[in-house]
């Protein structure tokens, strides 16, 4: 086993090869800078004799390209680095993000039903003043009715 540590590397890499194996990374650490971060990623390969394509998916598609920086140790040389963005694949939501786009779903449907009752109460003023009610719908008592 060789291992293959994969830094900057934050989206997929996707080349069309005979020997295309996908390989599974986990984040081994991350800096967090004014203008970006670097995310280092460590992935134990076996790497056959022969030409072969190491593809990495599941990493963010706002990589900056030419960051892109590839190392590992043994008997065998890095020929390329490429990256490409999958377009096919849909990544799956994470579980805040999901509960967030329900969320935004139930407060649209509350602002249509919001938007409705109010146009049904301007549909009904419109016709209080249309017909000419002059009498209020709802009548409070002065004190002068109670006054002797």
């Amino acid at each position: 086993m060789k291992t293959i540590i994969f830094a900057f590397l934050l989206i997929s890499i996707q080349v069309f090869a005979e020997n295309e194996i996908e390989v599974k990374s986990n984040i081994k650490s991350v800096n967090i800078y004014l203008n970006g971060a670097q995310i280092t990623r460590k992935a134990t390969v076996s790497v056959k004799k022969g030409s072969n394509v190491y593809i990495v998916k599941g990493i963010t598609p706002f990589l900056v390209a030419n960051t892109l920086q590839v190392s590992g140790s043994g008997k065998f040389t890095i020929i390329g680095v490429n990256s490409q963005n999958n377009y096919i694949d849909k990544i799956p939501d994470s579980p805040k993000i999901k509960m967030m786009r329900d969320s935004i779903k139930y407060y649209a449907r509350q602002n249509e039903n919001n938007l409705q009752s109010k146009d049904a109460f301007v549909q009904e003023k419109d016709m209080i003043i249309e017909f000419g009610i002059k009498t209020p719908i709802f009548q409070t008592r002065t004190n002068s009715k109670f006054e002797k």
